[in-house]
């Protein structure tokens, strides 16, 4: 509670600093390994074409409302989730303190940016289509593809370096966002990316911040009444962070080498 947007600094003086567009690329990379998101986001899952290995999947990720459509469309949900997602972004710059006047400016920034990337982001029902989502390429593929990343030094900065391929889920999207790197200027993406570190961490900062970070995500789209307890969301950070390293400690208190017997038995049977 007192610290505030202390711990959030480094990350938006590092965002603030920024004086070339061949810095998203390290910075993007630094943001997706403390969990942050902006642009697109990667996954480790098994490889949908061969199960004896895994692989790592690259997703569209560069809008703050659940889907496109809220960007795109005029009816009366849209409106309504779109005019919330506005205001969580203004009171969330003002808990920041960013005067009124730059609010207003960094909210019709992010939404003018997200609102392109949202035309050029997959359909939920399309993503959903496990062969429309399936575009393996080679590290040198997608730096055609998406020539605006410097993606050998991504990988490099991600600890992912030995990949040699990796799954593009939506192509199309990583094409246009590549463009919009060339296009769109460095003090707009300054611009956004700040919102994405503020936006990605509020749930974690002091009761204010939080209160937020629910005020919108946890109503608006998802029609929650009431936060769950802190306990709760301790547990629930936990099980996302660490819940394989937690799951090994259970097993080993509450998973006796009997019960393993018996359990594959009853699974061989």
């Amino acid at each position: 509670e007192k610290l505030g947007v202390k711990p959030l600094l480094p990350w938006l003086n590092r965002v603030e600093k920024l004086k070339h567009m061949s810095e998203i690329t390290p910075l993007i990379a630094a943001l997706h390994r403390v969990g942050i998101g902006g642009l697109w986001g990667g996954l480790i899952d098994q490889d949908a074409k061969n199960s004896e290995r895994y692989l790592l999947y690259f997703y569209q990720d560069g809008i703050g409302m659940p889907d496109r459509d809220y960007y795109l469309k005029d009816d009366a949900e849209s409106r309504r989730v779109k005019e919330a997602y506005m205001k969580h972004m203004h009171n969330l710059h003002k808990l920041m303190g960013v005067s009124e006047k730059e609010t207003k400016e960094s909210v019709a920034t992010v939404m003018r940016m997200e609102t392109a990337l949202a035309k050029a982001s997959m359909t939920k029902e399309d993503a959903r289509d496990s062969e429309k989502i399936w575009h393996k390429h080679s590290i040198a593929e997608l730096q055609k593809l998406a020539p605006s990343i410097d993606w050998k030094r991504y990988m490099k900065d991600s600890g992912a370096s030995k990949e040699r391929t990796v799954n593009v889920m939506q192509p199309d999207y990583m094409r246009a966002m590549s463009k919009m790197l060339v296009t769109v200027p460095l003090a707009d993406w300054k611009v956004y990316l700040r919102w994405q570190v503020m936006d990605d961490t509020a749930g974690l900062l002091s009761k204010k911040f939080v209160r937020e970070q629910f005020n919108y995500y946890g109503k608006a789209p998802a029609g929650n009444k009431k936060m769950k307890p802190l306990w709760r969301r301790a547990l629930g950070a936990t099980n996302v962070s660490l819940g394989e390293l937690l799951g090994q400690i259970y097993v080993k208190e509450h998973f006796p080498a009997e019960a393993k017997i018996k359990m594959s038995a009853l699974v061989d049977d």
